[in-house]
């Protein structure tokens, strides 16, 4: 059991890890308006998803 949670335990060093640290380094560098349309978007996606259509 433990060998099974240390295989598939996920840290900032593997490969997912990595996809996310660089997204949020991307996100970091955005200009306010960039940001705020983020977050937009980002509202946008959640309320879609969230609908019960």
């Amino acid at each position: 059991m433990a060998r099974y949670l240390k295989d598939t335990y996920i840290s900032s060093f593997t490969d997912f890890g990595f996809k996310k640290l660089f997204k949020q380094a991307e996100i970091a560098q955005y200009t306010e308006q960039e940001y705020d349309e983020y977050e937009l978007s980002l509202k946008y996606y959640r309320d879609l998803k969230n609908s019960k259509v």
